[in-house]
């Protein structure tokens, strides 16, 4: 469907080739057609420009970074380069399902809302192989508990208002790499609707590369920090939920670096930690068995 108004799709890409090809054939798949697409390369070494120039769409503009940068300063610049009335991000290892766009137009249409969001699925290898990412949303007038306990609105799965990004520059902390995102809707949350489409519009991919020991311990770090810098501005009772997802996040970490005494004592001693059943039971089972079973492992 054509529509007068247009919607900037931005594409941070570092070193995206693996993917990129399916993530881009889902952009061009979108019944709504009125849209342009911001690929802002962050100084790939592999065949991300030439996979995206293959595409050979007029809507479809590439940017190469002067320098590379942190993924939230690529995307506060990327940002800069949009000319559309509403803004969606898609990474470069993540799908849309075809009619992503045009639903969440109307809906904001529909809503006079600032930020529509859908659920999505997560997958690993194929899309048959999937799940939901949340199972059980929160109301919209909840939305900080949406965003705290589940991190559940993401922006692969968002269509927000420019305005937004007029009204509030570079709203995208460059300090972080893993909860920028959780930063940017927190922020945005106290001032601006959001809306909720029960269905998923999105497949967030899992593979080696997002799943590493690496990754989850500097996840942590930065959950803490951020919670450290934003404790003021939270509900009490959201602060304790906060807490115990950053334990549980914790809990995997350690068990995927085989410290077992510190996850045995997170169990037996946080005060946050709510301790289940199936806790012991990922303690002591074997990490091929794990991989297997758990998604997030």
């Amino acid at each position: 469907m054509n529509y007068n108004t247009k919607i900037s799709i931005i594409i941070n890409c570092y070193n995206g080739e693996k993917y990129l090809k399916e993530t881009l054939e889902s952009v061009k798949s979108q019944t709504f057609k009125n849209f342009e697409v911001i690929f802002w390369d962050n100084k790939s070494t592999d065949r991300s420009k030439e996979i995206f120039e293959n595409s050979k769409d007029k809507r479809f503009k590439y940017y190469y970074s002067k320098k590379k940068t942190s993924l939230y300063k690529a995307r506060n610049l990327a940002i800069k380069k949009t000319k559309g009335k509403y803004l969606s991000f898609i990474d470069t290892d993540d799908i849309w399902t075809k009619d992503k766009l045009e639903i969440q137009y109307k809906y904001i249409k529909k809503n006079n809302a600032d930020i529509v969001y859908s659920n999505l699925w997560i997958f690993k290898g194929s899309k048959d192989n999937k799940k939901l990412y949340i199972s059980n949303y929160f109301k919209d007038e909840d939305i900080q508990t949406s965003i705290l306990e589940k991190s559940s609105i993401t922006l692969q799965s968002s269509l927000i208002d420019q305005k937004i990004f007029h009204q509030n520059a570079n709203l995208f902390n460059v300090k972080f790499d893993h909860v920028g995102d959780l930063d940017f809707f927190f922020k945005v949350s106290k001032k601006y609707k959001f809306s909720f489409i029960d269905r998923p519009m999105a497949y967030l991919r899992l593979h080696e590369f997002n799943l590493t020991k690496t990754k989850s311990s500097n996840e942590i770090k930065e959950l803490k920090l951020w919670l450290s810098a934003n404790k003021k501005n939270i509900k009490k009772i959201n602060i304790l939920k906060f807490k115990k997802r950053i334990e549980r996040v914790q809990f995997i970490d350690f068990k995927r670096k085989n410290k077992l005494f510190k996850c045995l004592k997170l169990i037996l001693f946080s005060g946050m930690f709510k301790v289940k059943f199936s806790d012991f039971i990922i303690l002591i089972m074997p990490d091929l068995i794990l991989k297997k079973i758990m998604w997030w492992y």
